[in-house]
């Protein structure tokens, strides 16, 4: 079975990780670029990620694998492709073309030669804009995410046990739906023991609506958990530890 996109990237990660600690390098320098930034914010979009994802890649980002932790630094988002190649071309440097790449059954390689050149021509300078468009919203974002957690940190919003978070359900009715779903977005990561990936907009948003819905309400989430529509409050808790 072929692997996906996102298995050979961390595929990638990993491999270079493994390869540069050893020498006792904890931070490594990719070449990705504007062109490499613009696919990764359009790929974003499209699968429907918030604000802060469809932002693109960090110039600097810490991952980890296998417990080991590399620091990727992107020093060229700024540069086209096209000015990268004439730099190291005019250095002497020989490229080589990963054979994968002219594969368009992968989704990046497909976005990267028939649809941005197409999108390039209708809407000539559309990565300009297209970025700064991302970067507004990011900024907006970055300021909700700062709310939430001031929020989420609120103990009269906010109470938090071993095995429950309980959120006030008068709160979550008259709080503006993009702060209440991200406090509830915090209160399920702060007890998920899964993937936080299945912890989607969707999930959440079920959360939001059901706490204007009726009492005694039961939500399944992912991770274990479920969420409990009470008089008071909204209780998220694993699964076996509910005490009505």
């Amino acid at each position: 079975m072929r692997a996906t996109e996102d298995e050979l990237r961390v595929a990638r990660y990993r491999a270079l990780s493994k390869r540069v600690r050893p020498l006792g390098i904890d931070a490594v320098a990719t070449a990705h670029t504007r062109d490499d930034q613009v696919e990764t914010v359009l790929m974003r979009l499209l699968s429907g990620a918030g604000p802060m994802a469809a932002a693109g890649m960090q110039e600097v980002q810490l991952l980890t694998f296998e417990g080991d932790e590399i620091r990727v630094v992107r020093p060229l988002l700024e540069a086209t492709r096209a000015e990268l190649l004439e730099i190291v071309r005019d250095a002497g440097v020989t490229t080589v073309e990963d054979p994968s790449n002219a594969d368009v059954s992968y989704r990046r390689n497909r976005l990267r030669s028939r649809i941005v050149p197409e999108i390039a021509a209708a809407f000539p300078g559309f990565d300009g804009a297209l970025l700064r468009s991302v970067a507004l919203a990011r900024h907006d974002a970055e300021l909700l995410d700062a709310m939430a957690r001031n929020a989420a940190n609120d103990d009269e919003i906010v109470v938090r046990l071993d095995d429950r978070v309980s959120i006030d359900r008068s709160w979550l009715r008259h709080a503006h739906p993009a702060l209440s779903s991200r406090v509830i977005r915090l209160a399920l990561a702060a007890l998920n023991t899964g993937d936080a990936r299945a912890l989607t907009r969707e999930r959440t948003e079920i959360v939001r609506v059901a706490a204007a819905g009726r009492t005694g309400a039961r939500i399944e989430l992912p991770g274990g958990l479920i969420a409990i529509i009470r008089s008071n409050s909204v209780d998220i808790e694993t699964k076996g530890a509910t005490s009505d």
